[in-house]
Order: C-alpha cells, then sequence, then structure tokens
C-alpha cells in the first residue's frame, strides 16, 4: 500500500471512530512544547460539552417544548421524553415551563398541561429529593476548587514576575501558549476554551436546583398541587434543602492565607439565589393557611431554618427567613414560644462575640460579627414586630373586658415578652434565675434553650451600645422600650439606661488629646446617647398604666433623674430633631408629675407644713420636699420662662429647640447637684 493510501486509509478509520481520536490525532502533531496545554483545554472541552448541549440542540428542545400545538395535553408530551432526558433537556423543559406560565394563574397552568399535571409535578419533585444533595456538594466542590486554582494561579505568576524583575527580564510571557496553525483552529480554540470556563446558566448544578424549585413555586399556586406537595413531604424537603444550600465547608487552617481567603470568597456568594427561591416557597406554603404552618413548623423544620439564618450573610435572604419565622411565630400556636425562642437565641449568640470583647461596646474576634450583622438586624425587626403584636393582644384583652377586675388590675403592667414567657408564666418572671431555666430546658436544642432575663437584658443592651450602625441602635431602643413595659424589667431597664448617661471618666489631658483617648471619649459619648434615648422612650411610652408610671417617677426622683435628663438634652446632636423633641417630652413629663405632686402634699398638710419639711426624706413619689426639689433644680438650669413653657405648654418643634438652647447655655450649679 502507497503512503497516500495509507493516509486515506488512517482518515477514514478515524472518522469512523469518532471526533476525539482525530482531535487527539491533530493535538499530537503539534509541537513539543505545546502538547501538554493543548491536551488540557481538550480535556475541559469535553466535559464542558457532556454538561452542556450544543446551543442549536437547547432552541430546538425549547421550540418543541413550547409548541402551541401541544396545549391541552403539554405535560403528557413532556412526560413521553422525561424519563430517557438528559439533566440538560429537563431543565429546558423546565424553563420552557416557566416562560410559559410565569404570569399565569393555577387555571391557566392546569388548562395549559392538562390531565397529566400531576403526574408532572411528581416527576420533578422526586428528581428534585434525589438529587439536590448531590447537586449542592458538587456546586461546593467546583467552587472550592475554582478559588484555590486562582489563588494558586496568582501565587505562581506573582512568582514568575519576582523571578523575572531579579533577572532582569522587562517582559514575562503566559504560562501557556498555543501557536494555532490556522486563523480557524485559534477561533475554534478561543470558543471552546470560553466555553469551558463559563458554561451556560443551565448548565451549573445549583441552576439545575434553582429551576426545580421555580418550577414546583409555579404549580403551588392551585391548593389541589399545594395539597399534592405538602402531602408528599415536600415541605420538611424544603427545609432540609435551605439548610443544606447554606452549609459551606470550613477552610483547613493549615491552607495559606491567601488561599483560604480565595476559597471563602468563592464560596461565600453561592447559592443565593436557590436559598431566596427556596424561602419564598415556604413563605408561599405557610401563608396558605394553619394547615400548611403547622406542617412547615415542626420541631426538626424550625431547626433547618434557624440554622441557615445563622449562617446566612446576604440580606435578599435573611429578610425572607426572618419574615417566615415571624409568620410561623404569629400563626403556629402550638410552636410559637420555640420559634420565639430561636429567634431570640440566634439574637443574642450572633451579638455574643462584641458581648465577650473586653471593651462593651467594640467587635470581638475578626469576622464572626461583620458575618451575622445582617442576620442581626433582620432578627431585630421580626422580634420587635412579634412583641409588638403581643402587646397588642395583651392590652386588647383589658379593653374588651376579657378579665375581671382584679386581673386587670394585677396583670395589666406585666406585658408578656416574646420568647421569654415559653418557659415560665410571665407573672413570675421576676424571680427566675438563670440556673433554674437552663436545668429545665437542658434537654433541647441549644437554639431552642430560653434565654434568662441577664442574657436577654445583655442581648439587648448589646444592640442599643452598638457604636457603628445606627440602624442596630434604633433596633436595641425600641426593643429595651418595649420589654420595660413587664414590670418586672423596668427598673432593670431604667436604671441601667441612667447609669450609662450617669458615668463619667475625669481624666486630666494635655494640650492635645491623643487619637485613643479621643476614641474612647466619642465612644463613651455615644454610649450615653443610646441609653438615653432608651430612658427617654421608657417616659414617653404609650400606653402609660398607673402603676408603671408611679414606679419610674420613683427611679427617677430617687436617682436625681431630671438631672440626668438634662445632661442627656445637652449631649443630643442638634440635628436630630426627633432626639431632641422625645427629651423634652420626658423633661416636661417629670415636671408636670413633680408640680402634681407637690398639689397633692399641699392639699394633705397644707402650704406650712410643706416648708417644715423640705429637708425630711419620705416617699418620693408623696414627700412634696423631694419634688421640689426637681422643679427647682429644672427652674434654676432652664430658666423661668422656658420652665413655664414646659409646665404649661404643648411643646412645638421651636419651642423644644429653645428648650435645648436654654439647657445648652445654662451652668448646673454643684450645690444643687450635691442637694440632690
Amino acid at each position: 500500500m502507497s503512503a497516500t493510501q495509507s493516509a486515506h486509509a488512517g482518515g477514514a478509520a478515524s472518522s469512523r471512530r469518532g471526533a476525539p481520536q482525530s482531535a487527539s490525532k491533530t493535538a499530537a502533531s503539534s509541537s513539543s512544547y505545546n502538547v501538554k496545554p493543548t491536551i488540557g483545554r481538550m480535556a475541559t472541552t469535553a466535559a464542558a460539552a457532556k454538561q452542556r448541549p450544543p446551543q442549536a440542540l437547547r432552541a430546538n428542545w425549547s421550540a418543541v417544548a413550547v409548541a402551541p400545538q401541544l396545549r391541552g395535553r403539554r405535560a403528557a408530551a413532556w412526560l413521553s421524553v422525561w424519563d430517557s432526558a438528559c439533566a440538560s433537556r429537563r431543565v429546558c423543559i423546565l424553563e420552557s415551563l416557566k416562560a410559559l406560565h410565569s404570569a399565569s394563574n393555577s387555571n391557566a397552568l392546569e388548562e395549559d398541561l392538562g390531565d397529566a399535571a400531576p403526574l408532572l409535578l411528581t416527576r420533578i419533585t422526586s428528581w428534585w429529593k434525589l438529587r439536590y444533595c448531590a447537586w449542592v456538594s458538587d456546586s461546593v466542590s467546583l467552587a472550592v476548587t475554582k478559588g484555590a486554582t486562582a489563588s494558586a494561579g496568582a501565587a505562581s505568576t506573582g512568582a514568575t514576575e519576582k523571578t523575572a524583575v531579579k533577572s532582569g527580564v522587562t517582559s514575562v510571557s503566559p504560562r501557556y501558549v498555543t501557536a494555532p496553525a490556522s486563523g480557524k483552529s485559534a477561533a475554534a480554540d478561543g470558543a471552546s476554551t470560553a466555553g469551558a470556563c463559563c458554561p451556560s446558566p443551565a448548565a451549573s448544578p445549583s441552576s439545575e436546583l434553582l429551576a426545580q424549585v421555580e418550577a414546583v413555586t409555579l404549580f403551588l399556586r392551585g391548593s389541589r398541587f399545594l395539597l399534592q406537595f405538602v402531602e408528599g413531604g415536600g415541605a420538611a424537603t424544603l427545609t432540609h434543602c435551605l439548610e443544606v444550600t447554606a452549609h459551606t465547608p470550613a477552610v483547613s487552617s493549615a491552607s495559606p492565607p491567601a488561599s483560604a481567603a480565595a476559597v471563602t470568597s468563592a464560596v461565600s456568594g453561592l447559592l443565593v439565589q436557590e436559598r431566596r427561591a427556596i424561602t419564598l416557597l415556604l413563605l408561599q406554603v405557610v401563608n396558605s393557611g394553619r394547615v400548611y404552618r403547622e406542617m412547615v413548623g415542626d420541631k426538626e423544620g424550625l431547626l433547618h431554618v434557624l440554622r441557615t439564618l445563622q449562617h446566612e450573610t446576604d440580606a435578599s435572604v435573611a429578610a425572607p427567613l426572618t419574615e417566615l419565622l415571624a409568620v410561623l411565630g404569629q400563626g403556629h400556636p402550638r410552636m410559637a414560644g420555640e420559634i420565639q425562642t430561636g429567634l431570640l437565641r440566634v439574637l443574642a449568640n450572633a451579638v455574643q462575640p462584641a458581648r465577650d470583647s473586653t471593651l462593651f461596646g467594640a467587635r470581638g474576634s475578626a469576622g464572626s460579627w461583620q458575618v451575622s450583622e445582617v442576620v442581626v438586624l433582620h432578627t431585630a425587626r421580626a422580634i420587635r414586630a412579634l412583641q409588638l403584636q403581643k402587646e397588642q393582644h395583651h392590652y386588647a384583652q383589658f379593653c374588651q373586658g376579657g378579665c375581671a377586675d382584679g386581673d386587670l388590675e394585677a396583670g395589666v403592667d406585666y406585658v408578656p415578652i416574646v420568647g421569654m414567657d415559653c418557659a415560665v408564666k410571665t407573672h413570675s418572671f421576676g424571680g427566675m434565675t438563670a440556673s433554674g431555666l437552663h436545668d429545665s430546658s437542658s434537654a433541647c436544642d441549644p437554639l431552642l434553650r430560653p434565654l434568662s432575663r441577664g442574657e436577654y437584658l445583655d442581648a439587648l443592651f448589646q444592640l442599643a451600645l452598638d457604636d457603628q450602625h445606627t440602624a442596630l441602635q434604633v433596633e436595641g431602643n425600641e426593643l429595651l422600650s418595649l420589654a420595660a413595659k413587664n414590670l418586672h424589667l423596668t427598673q432593670d431597664i431604667l436604671m441601667r439606661c441612667l447609669d450609662a448617661v450617669d458615668d463619667d471618666e475625669c481624666a486630666i489631658q494635655g494640650d492635645q488629646e491623643d487619637a485613643e483617648a479621643q476614641q474612647q471619649r466619642r465612644r463613651r459619648q455615644r454610649r450615653q446617647l443610646s441609653c438615653g434615648r432608651t430612658a427617654v422612650l421608657l417616659l414617653i411610652s404609650c400606653p402609660m398604666t398607673t402603676q408603671r408610671r408611679q414606679l419610674l417617677l420613683r427611679l427617677v426622683s430617687q436617682r436625681s433623674g431630671h438631672l440626668t435628663f438634662l445632661k442627656h438634652l445637652r449631649l443630643t446632636v442638634h440635628g436630630d430633631t426627633a432626639a431632641v423633641v422625645d427629651c423634652c417630652h420626658a423633661l416636661q413629663f417629670i415636671v408636670r408629675a413633680a408640680a402634681e405632686m407637690q398639689r397633692q402634699h399641699m392639699d394633705l398638710r397644707g402650704a406650712s407644713a410643706l416648708e417644715a419639711v423640705s429637708g425630711v426624706g419620705g416617699d418620693s413619689t408623696s414627700s412634696g420636699g423631694v419634688w421640689l426639689r426637681v422643679t427647682k433644680g429644672v427652674q434654676a438650669t432652664l430658666g423661668d420662662s422656658v420652665f413655664q413653657l414646659l409646665l404649661f405648654q404643648k411643646l412645638s418643634e421651636s419651642d423644644c429647640m429653645a428648650v435645648l438652647r436654654a439647657a445648652r447655655a445654662a451652668v448646673v450649679p454643684l450645690n444643687s447637684a450635691a442637694a440632690c
């Protein structure tokens, strides 16, 4: 056989055996320095070809799936190819379903799919249940590998550049350089490389999971499919899938810092769209009725959601997650206490590093507070919404005559606390100890273990004393003011706030204050402003019951609280109009209460008796001498005109600014503070 005939015979055999052998022969005929890069790129291209079908084939699949002739029997047509279809074609079918019915209702969906629609939903959910764990594992492994490869490549490039600089070489050639035989082969190689590096969204495992969840969401718009899905265990699988997608592998401590940072950045934003889609689907299920809430909100599902919330870092997922827990906490009576306790525990664990630090308002271990910052904000908002609803329901019982008169006087001041009344009764809340509470709940999961009173107050004060994020301060102040409506907590909260505002550290500084001392002083002022804001909210809170009003006035008179509120007014920023107005209303509350107490004392004993006992102590709510010192102190500090303004007029915004100017211009006499 001649050489030409041998070549033709070899080419025919290669064409019969297939393209991969032909490609390998082409690669083998290349130059020696180009063999390994070409083989590596071809292997990557072959792997990508297995995962992603050609674009023309996908377009053909989509055209067949959305054909108008299939209306009324579309589900049966899809099921005829479903079992024999590859994963990419199944995803294409689900994308076609979304394109057809993203804006349709359940009736239109059933009319288009036909009688086989329940069977199609069963196939989709079965495929999803069997494969989501493997898909998530593959996605995480791929992200970790890409992060490590990128880190290694960056390190290798840096080392090569350093070596080139040391040897005097001005330019460094790329590590993998191939000499294409022709312009067509170069374009083909470039296209294949781009396809391998940037696969289409439908080719990645996470995209398959997202397509499945979105397809199930379309089906669950109808009650018929919703009941079928929940009865088949779909809700439990959703919560478990949510936790699986939130799980990220821990970076090994033996890894270099650069590699660990690359892996962490690659994994941190993974599967965010999938978690959001699953959370929104769970919200859709629980909003369908109490029966579905009870199916979703069992103990195991609750733990899955709470663990996901603990590890979440994206606001687009944390917001619907906390909304889901809030809906379950409101509409699931059997598990409401455990759900609310879980929210409190997530909040307390999130602020734990900051509470364990040496400086009360500083950050804890690096990264732990920053990771959970989004979770802290949304969890605090969910707890506040639950507390407001519980408070409204509590006061509505007394306003509608649901309790006897004796119960009205005894229980109206003991507003139930979210997550704290599931282990003990709210009325015995004051005698609760941390040890007794933990002993009674030692067998439950740590996320469902109720907080003691100290842990609860520490978590709320940690929010209120955050010196870097105003949103967290606001949530902490609001939660403390709501918790203070329980009479067992009123004294503790008010006294801690007044102590923080009165806390002054006197230090002799030089001509120039160093940066560290200046930073500490500013941090202390921010703490004083935040605690003063909480104390103000306590005095102006509504509704104000008689018993809580007497307790607040007694504590203010014992602590010379009028001076503390004057100090807080002086520290308030002039541009913070709301804080200035609220503080002025709190001062007005104190001044009017003091004048009322003096009038009551004068009616009982007369003006001469008032002068005789002006220096004698007694009950702060009935002794006219104590309240006389309060009115004299405020009058001496602000002046007669401003004092009359507080006493007799309804304060406007301009009046509050006048009170602020008078407080800043005044000098508090030392003998007045000493006498009080």
